[in-house]
């Protein structure tokens, strides 16, 4: 199990990316976690973290001055640092500045500006780690007892869960936001759709993108999930009026 320090929140529910992060912070100056909003990138960085600077909180003031996002404590959380992008080449500068001091930063981010030629990629000073929502195994209604990775090496031993259809149809509904592991189903439900009509009536317009358009492709993702549906599949079945969208555009 991971070093927590004073940082972590009450209630914190380990996650299976604690001890990757925390090995990666050893190994780089910098980390970033990137994933979706509110699956737990913050409060798994504040777990193993020293001092946290929320950028969401103030981004006029650290694009104005990206140097503040990196005082504090080390290892010292830069949360949402993609509201103030220049603070990336900050961190690496002061990576490079301290060569062999590692775990100086943690950047979090539910999203990633668009790729340009003056942000240095990061290679070899800012490892990158994916977070996802919660699995069964960190929410505890999974045994652990078959492993994927076990597969991978002929190692495989059948079980058995106690669970029926039903209740695991409430788990999917439910998901597996951090927030979300003791709420009920119809609580759950009404979460998610608040957070979905936010992915798809601020977010999207936010990148240039139709709400609409976004939702019936997410819809129509969601009706196809664990089939091969081609783009062209995607697009015909988000048709509207008559009138779908070209491959480019869903692919986008």
């Amino acid at each position: 199990m991971a070093n927590y320090t004073s940082g972590k929140p009450d209630g914190y529910i380990p996650r299976l990316v604690d001890d990757k992060l925390e090995r990666y912070l050893t190994l780089f100056g910098g980390v970033e976690v990137r994933g979706t909003r509110w699956s737990g990138k913050s409060w798994t960085s504040q777990a193993l973290g020293g001092t946290v600077n929320r950028v969401d909180l103030n981004p006029e003031l650290y694009r104005a001055d990206p140097q503040l996002a990196l005082l504090g404590e080390s290892p010292v959380v830069i949360d949402e640092w993609q509201d103030a992008p220049a603070i990336w080449n900050y961190a690496r500068h002061s990576i490079d500045e301290q060569a062999g001091n590692r775990g100086r930063y943690i950047l979090t981010g539910s999203s990633t500006p668009p790729d340009n030629e003056d942000r240095h990629s990061g290679a070899g000073r800012i490892g990158r780690i994916a977070m996802r929502t919660m699995s069964l195994a960190e929410t505890g209604e999974s045994q652990k007892s078959v492993s994927l990775a076990g597969l991978f090496h002929g190692e495989f031993q059948s079980a058995r869960s106690d669970m029926g259809l039903a209740e695991l149809s409430e788990i999917i509904c439910r998901g597996g936001w951090p927030s979300l592991q003791n709420a009920t189903t119809d609580d759950a439900q009404e979460v998610i759709a608040s957070y979905l009509d936010a992915l798809f009536d601020v977010s999207m317009p936010r990148a240039g993108k139709s709400p609409d358009l976004a939702r019936r492709i997410a819809t129509s993702l969601a009706r196809n999930v664990a089939t091969s549906a081609k783009l062209a599949t995607i697009a015909l079945d988000a048709s509207k009026d008559g009138s779908a969208p070209d491959v480019d555009t869903v692919s986008s």
